[in-house]
């Protein structure tokens, strides 16, 4: 979605850019092709502003995978600072126009 964030996108690209070990995708991929991504990732990073479940989060753990998340949503019915590096947050309202089709 970064057709939403066009001068974020931009700076994501330019501070992956030098580096050969990152790539930034910016698609809807299919669930065989996530699911193979997860496989191959030495950790799964989720720093979000709100997540359902955490699906993908949940999948790397039992995969063995470290994971990284924002400390707050679903994810904390699963993680704790035991099993997950959690990243502290700070709540913060939704501005208006943020997240397409919401109001309030």
């Amino acid at each position: 979605n970064g057709q939403w964030h066009d001068e974020g996108l931009r700076a994501l690209l330019q501070a992956a850019g030098g580096d050969p070990r990152i790539m930034v995708r910016d698609e809807v991929i299919d669930r065989a092709h996530v699911r193979a991504l997860q496989r191959c990732c030495d950790a799964y990073v989720s720093l979000h502003r709100a997540e359902g479940f955490g699906l993908g989060l949940a999948e790397c753990m039992e995969m063995g995978k470290p994971v990284i998340a924002t400390g707050w949503s679903g994810n904390m019915e699963f993680m704790s600072d035991r099993n997950a590096c959690l990243v502290d947050f700070a709540l913060i309202p939704v501005a208006e126009g943020e997240y397409p089709g919401a109001v309030g």
